[in-house]
């Protein structure tokens, strides 16, 4: 790679890494692209230049962001509920909130739905992979009646329930999910 591909993309990441700090932190129409371009250091046509419109842009940050989480959630190996439970709790504590914001978001802007959208099918994903000894026994309709409330247990608002609105520790939210999931899994 050159000398100037590298300085492009060094800017580029440093667009994102502002931008993605701002869209956490507040909701999507507060964020301006001037403030992201300020704070990443450029003008804002070299921002558009590289990203295009705000939207554009939140897509590719949240994208950016998404990827490193699913790169992680796939270190826990299929049928390892308490390992599997465990990473998921880390992303929670580390970016629940935010998930929960752009929930909230999804119905006012579409490239914040693009992004839940895109969640919430790989969080199916992972569920089906993590669960596969379970599910793999099960066809059709019996296959999707364990699939969903496994995905339910592990949603980000289970999570919330037990972490934000009841306020329970880590450890106790973390272990009621695993004797959910555990229940679940294993009543096949």
């Amino acid at each position: 790679m050159g000398a100037r591909a590298r300085r492009s993309e060094e800017t580029a990441e440093r667009i994102l890494g502002e931008a993605l700090e701002r869209f956490l932190s507040r909701p999507y129409d507060d964020v301006t692209l001037a403030e992201v371009a300020e704070g990443a250091g450029v003008t804002v046509p070299t921002l558009i230049a590289h990203f295009g419109r705000k939207e554009d842009l939140f897509v590719a940050a949240c994208e950016a962001w998404g990827n490193r989480m699913i790169a992680t959630r796939e270190e826990a190996p299929a049928g390892d509920h308490a390992g599997a439970i465990r990473g998921l709790f880390d992303q929670y504590e580390a970016a629940g909130d935010f998930i929960l914001h752009l929930l909230a978001e999804e119905d006012r802007f579409p490239a914040v739905r693009r992004i839940t959208d895109g969640g919430r099918k790989y969080h199916r994903l992972w569920v089906e992979r993590v669960f596969e000894s379970s599910l793999g026994r099960l066809r059709g309709g019996a296959r999707e009646q364990l699939l969903i409330p496994l995905m339910a247990a592990a949603d980000v608002y289970t999570w919330k329930q037990l972490r934000r609105d009841m306020e329970l520790p880590r450890g106790k939210a973390e272990a009621a999910i695993l004797r959910m999931v555990d229940a679940l899994a294993g009543g096949v």
